[in-house]
């Protein structure tokens, strides 16, 4: 849905998920959208966890439709294949199966009213904060290559000019060493992944510990695992946005993003950022005008 010849267009920079509240009411930068604008589009790229959104308002339509994909993968089995096409989320009800509960409550090409489409951004935001948390908590604590907390100023900052303007060096130092250590992560993380793809990394439930641990099958070596609990909510989370499950590779993809913002410094220093790989999580908006 890009703007071509006979179109006026505004784009916008990428802005932290965060700081996006209401997609209806306008693009990220607290502008509402323009009164004269005959489309507008509202991306949310969710790169780190291997998936892509787009909601469209069209006035023709009085609505917006919403279109996302997500990776697919189906080297080991077609039956058990994960992920989808852009193509296979839009197809109307009769012309493909569906996809899960989102799918058919906010895709197959339906028009969808203000109000749908800020109750899938909240989702959006949840599934963010949660992978987020994931991230820091659960994942990164238990890497062979140690990452630690990324570095925040002080609570209370010196008044001294001078004494400030040291602390303001150290914490660039600080961050400047995280993003290396990062770098470093996802180097062994997309080892994990390239591998896994090859390999087949499956889910093991282990009740008795209250963990879900993910293993190679063909050597049944375990990589990574993470409490049960919060694999189940994030699962849920994961769902209902895309429709889909979390696998051992969308947990990989997270740790693939980590430090994104090599030497930047961002509100999402996490996963944001950018790179020859694109941002983590990000949203902007989009419209146009035919002239």
């Amino acid at each position: 849905a890009s703007p071509g010849a006979g179109r006026a267009w505004r784009d916008q920079e990428p802005w932290p998920v965060d700081d996006c509240s209401d997609p209806t009411a306008g693009p990220c930068d607290a502008t509402p959208w323009d009164g004269k604008a005959t489309a507008r589009l509202f991306h949310a790229g969710l790169a780190a966890l291997g998936h892509d959104a787009l909601v469209e308002w069209r006035a023709a339509d009085g609505g917006w439709r919403l279109v996302q994909c997500r990776r697919r993968n189906c080297d080991w089995d077609e039956a058990a294949c994960y992920g989808y096409r852009a193509i296979e989320w839009s197809s109307p009800r009769d012309d493909a199966p569906s996809l899960g509960a989102a799918h058919d409550e906010l895709g197959r090409g339906q028009v969808l009213d203000d109000a749908a489409v800020r109750g899938w951004w909240a989702r959006v935001r949840r599934l963010v904060k949660l992978a987020r948390s994931m991230l820091l908590d659960e994942l990164a604590p238990n890497l062979p290559v140690p990452l630690g907390a990324y570095p925040e100023p002080r609570a209370t900052p010196p008044r001294d000019a001078a004494a400030a303007a040291a602390a303001e060096e150290q914490l660039a130092k600080r961050r400047d060493a995280w993003h290396k250590r990062a770098l470093k992560v996802r180097a062994w993380a997309r080892g994990l992944r390239d591998r896994a793809v090859d390999e087949d990394l499956i889910e093991m439930p282990l009740r008795a510990k209250e963990v879900v641990a993910f293993v190679y099958a063909s050597s049944n070596r375990e990589i990574f695992s993470v409490p049960l609990k919060r694999h189940e909510a994030f699962a849920e989370a994961f769902q209902a946005v895309t429709s889909d499950i979390p696998t051992g590779e969308t947990y990989l993809e997270l740790l693939c993003h980590v430090g994104h913002a090599i030497g930047v410094d961002v509100d999402d220093a996490v996963t944001g950022g950018g790179g020859d790989d694109g941002l983590g999580f990000f949203a902007k908006g989009l419209q146009w005008e035919d002239v």
